[in-house]
């Protein structure tokens, strides 16, 4: 059952953090191509931007610092979704409730085999909670102890991003970039996919015989 209509991925997932100081080298936003690109100009050149594995990396390391400590800002659903569950990812609602809560999931037991959400994070589209907490409860009943925390804020961050093929204004494209540069290990998904592909100054003036 849905939550009322979602807005779209990018509106959600970009508008919530605070807005820190600009990092030193600033990206400068030129478009959107080939349905998931974004082209931005650097200090260096120009750079190839593939908007999901950026925006997922930048939530990775936003969901990471959560099941951390870091406060999580979740969105009360005006309904809540019942999702039924298989007997394994039962036990697992139940045994990390804690890092559910962590990441802005709140869900409680609703008879057998399912459970209520009453609020999800605020990155998250309402109409993907559902894959999104299912995906993510499979992921913390399958994952070993010491890698548990990694391979869940991967999950929630690959259902929460913007997806290839989503459409962004500049002012879109500009926060994105904006919070890629301020990221650790910016230039890889958290799946090890590149986020990017640079060609510098010297390569253009190479291909285009401009070296004089």
């Amino acid at each position: 059952m849905a939550a009322g209509p979602a807005p779209r991925t990018s509106d959600i997932a970009l508008q919530i953090e605070p807005a820190p100081a600009p990092p030193a080298t600033l990206l400068r936003p030129l478009g959107q191509v080939l349905d998931g690109y974004l082209v931005a100009e650097g200090p260096d050149g120009i750079i190839l931007i593939d908007q999901h594995a950026a925006h997922e990396r930048v939530l990775y390391n936003r969901f990471l610092s959560r099941l951390r400590g870091a406060p999580a800002p979740s969105q009360p659903l005006l309904l809540p979704q019942v999702v039924e569950l298989e007997p394994s990812l039962v036990a697992a609602a139940a045994d990390h409730g804690e890092r559910l809560n962590a990441l802005g999931f709140e869900v409680e037991s609703f008879g057998q085999g399912a459970v209520q959400v009453r609020a999800a994070p605020v990155e998250t589209p309402a109409g993907r909670i559902e894959e999104a907490l299912l995906d993510l409860l499979s992921s913390l009943a399958g994952s070993r102890a010491e890698d548990r925390q990694e391979q869940a804020a991967a999950s929630i961050a690959c259902h929460s991003a913007v997806r290839f093929g989503d459409s962004m204004d500049l002012s879109e494209q500009r926060r994105l970039l904006e919070e890629l540069e301020r990221t650790p290990d910016s230039i890889t998904c958290p799946h090890g996919r590149p986020t990017r592909l640079e060609l510098s100054t010297q390569e253009l003036r190479r291909h285009f015989r401009r070296n004089y």
